[in-house]
């Protein structure tokens, strides 16, 4: 019965290229290569870990590389590191 709704479904970004430029405390930095305080990254989009290319066959590849950061950006953030 209507009404009906529906949503489109194209591509997805799941994560930027070349990634975000951190330092070792997962700052994101600045163009000058200067980190933006209290701004932190990690997971896919940190550092260049899938550089030009994305390995869309190979699930859960960084899953392990997220989770560990993560918690290191976390514990950093909190000052807990």
């Amino acid at each position: 019965m209507p009404p009906f709704f529906g949503v489109r479904q194209t591509g997805y970004m799941l994560c930027t290229m070349d990634g975000i430029k951190i330092d070792t405390t997962m700052h994101a930095l600045d163009k000058d290569g200067e980190p933006i305080d209290g701004l932190f990254v990690c997971g896919n989009d940190s550092g260049d870990y899938f550089a030009n290319t994305y390995p869309d066959l190979v699930p859960g590849a960084a899953a392990g590389r997220s989770a560990t950061f993560g918690r290191r950006a976390g514990k950093i953030a909190a000052g807990a590191w």
